[in-house]
């Protein structure tokens, strides 16, 4: 029998199994999980039985005297496609290469979720003027990072910010920009599609839902933007999700409005949030809650694979030794360099201050993680959150809903995964 890379021959058995497993069972799912290797399983009961036949050296043979041999394949593939084994090198992702410019804090809106309660603009004085937002982007470039995502806010709110994203587009940066899209319109919304990459835009369902979250008249201006950029394909991204209290009415409007956008152009990407952060005027809606579940079920039903309704939120072998703290260049109005956009206190801007902000606050030197199996895939709790409540940044346990909500995302990822596959075969 073979799969992939490796050949498996019936007289022998599987070798180089990780050495160190835990298997944490979850209703009718099994998950088997290599300690400090970032990589998992997700079988059934029977599964589990042939794949600790396995891990105790019995031949392939001496499986089959016990399981059926499609049994046995199932098991063997899933092994081959998580790359399930002591010798697999881990990764940890490039944190240092995307750099996120809040242009400004200002918004011309003031939706029910922002995160970072954004509203009508601050002082002007305050803020970075466009020059020194050029010589910052130089800068940043000599630091080595690759991609800019422009934030706020709004961004284009601020004063000469096609200017700003010229000047980051000659530098030959990658540019992501993230809007509302209310100021895209006939005579920018060209520019905007030549030097932006990629363009995100944000829509909460049709326009009754959207503008009681964004503001009435929101949508009409949202959506022309929408119809400008169209012909941009995948390079536009609609993000779409919705509050707490529009929750029954956007699972009907759902699939009206992914339709819409299909109408458009059939290669817009669209990116439905199943999940909330606290923001203005909600709280944090997490996996496992009854918002997240009628979401994911929704997305699920409206969209027939036509977005990433279910996104791969864990990768095998991908190491998260951290929150957020430090793992990416947050970089507010004033120009000032934050290890996260919940931070108070600016570092300096440069490779050695952020890889130090990164390493001082890693999983590992959190105590109460060093033994959880799931801390590779997990990072630890908000640092910040760990500061409020204990007085430290490395003092602080999650709960067990906090470790039910990794076990639902490894199983979401795992059954992604397996779909991918298949759908690569076909």
């Amino acid at each position: 029998m073979g799969h992939n890379t490796r050949e498996f021959q019936l007289h022998e058995s599987v070798t180089g199994l990780p050495r160190k497993i835990q298997i944490v069972s979850h209703h009718n799912s099994e998950i088997v999980i290599a300690i400090d290797k970032a990589r998992w399983l997700v079988l059934t009961t029977n599964e589990l039985s042939i794949f600790k036949l396995l891990y105790r050296g019995l031949s392939l043979n001496a499986v089959l005297e016990h399981f059926k041999e499609i049994d046995l394949i199932a098991v063997l593939k899933k092994i081959e496609i998580m790359n399930f084994y002591e010798s697999a090198t881990n990764t940890i992702s490039n944190y240092l290469e995307t750099a996120t410019i809040i242009l400004t804090d200002g918004c011309n809106l003031r939706c029910k979720h922002c995160l970072m309660s954004a509203g009508p603009s601050p002082k002007k004085e305050k803020e970075m003027t466009e020059e020194k937002w050029f010589s910052l982007l130089q800068k940043l470039k000599k630091t080595g990072i690759e991609k800019i995502v422009f934030y706020g806010g709004e961004p284009l709110l601020k004063k000469k910010a096609l200017d700003i994203i010229v000047q980051a587009y000659s530098l030959n940066f990658e540019i992501k920009l993230m809007t509302n899209g209310t100021l895209i319109d006939i005579t920018n919304q060209a520019h905007y599609s030549m030097f932006c990459h990629e363009i995100q835009i944000s829509l909460d369902g049709l326009e009754k839902s959207h503008d009681h979250i964004r503001g009435k008249g929101t949508f009409k201006k949202t959506w022309r933007a929408i119809e400008l950029l169209s012909p941009i394909g995948d390079r536009l991204t609609i993000s779409v999700t919705t509050i707490p209290e529009n929750l029954d009415q956007f699972t009907t409007e759902l699939p009206v409005l992914l339709k819409q956008i299909h109408d458009l152009n059939p290669d817009i990407k669209i990116l439905i949030s199943p999940e909330l952060l606290t923001g203005r005027d909600v709280e944090a809606q997490g996996k496992g809650s009854h918002f997240n579940k009628v979401i994911e079920q929704a997305a699920a039903e409206a969209t027939e694979n036509k977005c990433n309704n279910k996104p791969i939120l864990m990768f095998p072998g991908e190491v998260r030794n951290q929150c957020g703290w430090g793992e990416g260049w947050w970089i507010n109005s004033l120009g000032k360099l934050l290890p996260c956009h919940l931070a108070e206190h600016p570092i300096d801007i440069d490779r050695e201050s952020m890889t130090q902000a990164h390493d001082e606050s890693s999983i590992e030197k959190v105590a109460t993680c060093n033994t959880c199996s799931l801390k590779s895939f997990c990072g630890g709790r908000c640092r910040i959150e760990n500061k409020k409540l204990t007085g430290n940044m490395l003092q602080g346990d999650c709960s067990q809903e906090d470790k039910e909500n990794i076990i639902l995302n490894l199983i979401d990822s795992f059954e992604s995964i397996m779909s991918q596959q298949q759908e690569e075969k076909k």
